[in-house]
């Protein structure tokens, strides 16, 4: 597998791992429980297409194309990640209103779209400097 390809696939399972982990972190802390069980059976639906609208709109807005070097550059990967956050927000807060049977669920969005923002803009960083560190040597 080319390098290009080893890095697209490290991003999008980062992404879909800090997505989850944002919103799975969220509700945890706001019922102030360690148990996994009840959150997977409220929110494992929308949890399912809140990570698959993550990827579409950072896909969208250009953060998997297999020209690293020249898209991903690092001052441009946060404004891009967030304009993909906006849409998403948005969109959520649009779905929110529809989805009335979880209980606190538009704050869990919006801090979970937060956390998600914040978590992403790591991981991305990191997996950067790896490749950095490893195309160096």
């Amino acid at each position: 597998m080319s390098r290009a390809w080893r890095y697209l696939f490290l991003k999008i399972i980062t992404d879909i791992a800090m997505i989850n982990i944002a919103f799975v972190a969220v509700f945890l802390a706001k019922f102030k429980t360690i148990n996994f069980l009840p959150v997977f059976m409220i929110y494992y639906k929308p949890l399912l297409f809140i990570t698959v609208l993550w990827l579409v709109l950072l896909n969208l807005a250009g953060l998997y194309k297999l020209q690293h070097d020249k898209v991903g550059r690092r001052d441009n990967i946060f404004s891009v990640s967030f304009g993909a956050f906006s849409a998403a927000f948005f969109t959520y807060v649009f779905v929110v209103f529809l989805y009335r049977e979880a209980v606190y669920s538009k704050e869990i969005v919006i801090l979970g779209s937060f956390t998600a923002l914040v978590l992403i803009n790591i991981s991305r960083y990191l997996i950067w400097k790896l490749f950095q560190l490893n195309y160096d040597h």
